[in-house]
C-alpha cells in the first residue's frame, strides 16, 4: 500500500507540473500556430483574388480600410469578451488551486508516512524504483510532446476556413437587414 501511494504522489506531482508548466504553454503555441496558418492563408487567398485586383483600390487605402474595420472590431471584441476571460480566469484558477491542494495533500500523506514508518531501506527501495519509473515516464512524455503533440494540426485550416465563412454569412443574413 506505501508504494502505490509513494508512486501516486510521484506521478500526481509530475502531471501536475507538467501540465501547468509544459503543456499550457506548447498548446497555446500550437493553436497560436494554427490560427496563423489559417489567416495566412485566408488573406493571402483574398489578396490573391480578382475581387481586390480589379476593383482599381488604392493598395495604401485598402490597407488603411482594413486596419480600420480590424481594430474596431478588435476593440468591440475585447470590450464584449472581457467579462468571459475574466471568468475563464477564475475558473482557471480554481483548478490550478485544486490541483496543487491534491498535491499538498499527496505530499503531507507521503510525509506522514516516511515520519511514520521511518526512512527504511524497503521505504528508500520503494522511492528509487518510482524515481525511475516516473523517469522514463517523463522522458517518453517530454519527447512524445516534443516531437508529436506540439507539431500536430488538430484540424484542416481549409475546414476551418469554410465554417469562418458559413458562421460570418450566418452571422450577416442574421444581423443585417
Amino acid at each position: 500500500m506505501i508504494q502505490y501511494i509513494i508512486r501516486i504522489t510521484f506521478i500526481f506531482t509530475f502531471l501536475t507540473l507538467f501540465f501547468f508548466f509544459y503543456v499550457i504553454q506548447t498548446e497555446r503555441n500550437g493553436f497560436i500556430n494554427q490560427i496563423n496558418i489559417i489567416v495566412d492563408d485566408l488573406l493571402s487567398n483574398i489578396s490573391s483574388s480578382n475581387i481586390i485586383n480589379n476593383q482599381n483600390i488604392d493598395q495604401n487605402n485598402l490597407k488603411l480600410l482594413s486596419d480600420t474595420i480590424i481594430n474596431s472590431l478588435e476593440e468591440k471584441i475585447n470590450i464584449k469578451l472581457q467579462s468571459r476571460v475574466n471568468q475563464i480566469d477564475i475558473d482557471n484558477d480554481k483548478i490550478r488551486h485544486k490541483a496543487f491542494t491534491c498535491l499538498g495533500i499527496l505530499w503531507a500523506i507521503f510525509v506522514f508516512i516516511i515520519v511514520s514508518t521511518g526512512l527504511n531501506y524497503n521505504i528508500i527501495t520503494i522511492i528509487k524504483y518510482s524515481l525511475l519509473i516516473l523517469s522514463i515516464v517523463i522522458l517518453i512524455k517530454i519527447l512524445f510532446m516534443y516531437f508529436i503533440s506540439s507539431k500536430y494540426i488538430s484540424e484542416d485550416p481549409n475546414k476551418i476556413k469554410e465554417q469562418i465563412g458559413i458562421s460570418i454569412k450566418e452571422w450577416i443574413a442574421t444581423n443585417i437587414k
